[in-house]
């Protein structure tokens, strides 16, 4: 199986810790950053990082598509995978402002965002993952659905970065 950026989750944890470290501190700054979001032919949105972490992983994914000029997101594979693996033990957003649309919503945000943009999400990949990052066994039901809404933050990013 081809993990692309998502091999990274197999550094150790002392790596993710750091590139958890990393994301916490940035977030102070921008997770309150209100983007406007402007795309030819749309109307122009206007709210802050939180608030686009907050969305579904479908709105994101919209969001992402459209805006992608305008946007400001978490990019780095180690800070998204630290932030999925810390999201699942403690089944709290680790991001200050951020209320998930659902558990499913959050994991596939992240792990999407972790991703090579060329490289597909399946059911797979999001078990690799997950057991190499030492989560919790998912349900056949949450994998597919969190490798579906993965796998359209992905293609938004990909559409997004032309």
């Amino acid at each position: 199986m081809e993990l692309g950026r998502l091999s990274v989750a197999r550094s150790p944890e002392h790596v993710l810790d750091h590139a958890f470290s990393e994301a916490i501190s940035n977030w102070t700054t921008m997770g309150t950053t209100v983007m406007v979001l402007t795309a030819e032919g749309q109307e122009t949105l206007t709210m802050t990082v939180a608030q686009l972490y907050s969305l579904s992983a479908t709105e994101f994914s919209y969001i992402v598509k459209t805006y992608y000029a305008s946007i400001v997101r978490i990019d780095s594979p180690l800070e998204n995978l630290s932030l999925l693996k810390s999201y699942v033990l403690t089944d709290a957003s680790p991001l200050s402002g951020v209320a998930p649309a659902s558990q499913d919503d959050m994991i596939a945000i992240y792990l999407g965002s972790a991703s090579d943009k060329t490289i597909p999400i399946t059911s797979d990949t999001v078990t690799a993952i997950n057991t190499i990052l030492g989560l919790p066994s998912l349900t056949p039901e949450q994998t597919a659905d969190i490798a579906a809404k993965a796998e359209d933050v992905r293609l938004a990013i990909l559409s997004g970065h032309g």
